[in-house]
C-alpha cells in the first residue's frame, strides 16, 4: 500500500487530534522550540492555548505540518491517528433555501 493511499483513504488526517496526540508529537519532535510548545499545550498554563487550537479545528495533518521536526514513523502514526469513519449521508439542503427542513443525500452501497 502506498503512503498516498494511507493518508488519503485510511487515516483521518482531517480529524481533530486529542491531547494524547499533542503528547505523542512532543515526544517525536527534535526541535527544542517545537517540543516546548507541544509540551506547553499539556500543562496547566497552556490549557487556554490548547482550547484555542481545538476551537480553530486544527487537524492531525495541520499539526504535522506545523511541527515539521516531529517525524513519527508510519507504524506509530497508524496507532496515533484513527481510521477514516464511513460517511453514511450528506446534508443536501441549505438553511438559506429551505427553512426548518433538512434534506439528506443517501446512497445504498451494495458492494
Amino acid at each position: 500500500m502506498s503512503w498516498r493511499r494511507v493518508f488519503t483513504e485510511i487515516l483521518d488526517v482531517f480529524g481533530k487530534p486529542n491531547r494524547k496526540f499533542y503528547d505523542f508529537l512532543g515526544t517525536c519532535a527534535t526541535d527544542e522550540k517545537e517540543k516546548a510548545e507541544l509540551k506547553h499545550f499539556l500543562e496547566k498554563d497552556g490549557k487556554q492555548d490548547l482550547k484555542g487550537l481545538i476551537g480553530e479545528s486544527v487537524t492531525y495533518g495541520e499539526l504535522l505540518l506545523r511541527y515539521p521536526s516531529a517525524l513519527p514513523q508510519l507504524e506509530y502514526l497508524l496507532e496515533a491517528i484513527p481510521a477514516i469513519k464511513p460517511r453514511l449521508y450528506s446534508i443536501a439542503s441549505s438553511m438559506a433555501e429551505v427553512n426548518n427542513t433538512v434534506e439528506l443525500c443517501i446512497i445504498l452501497n451494495d458492494w
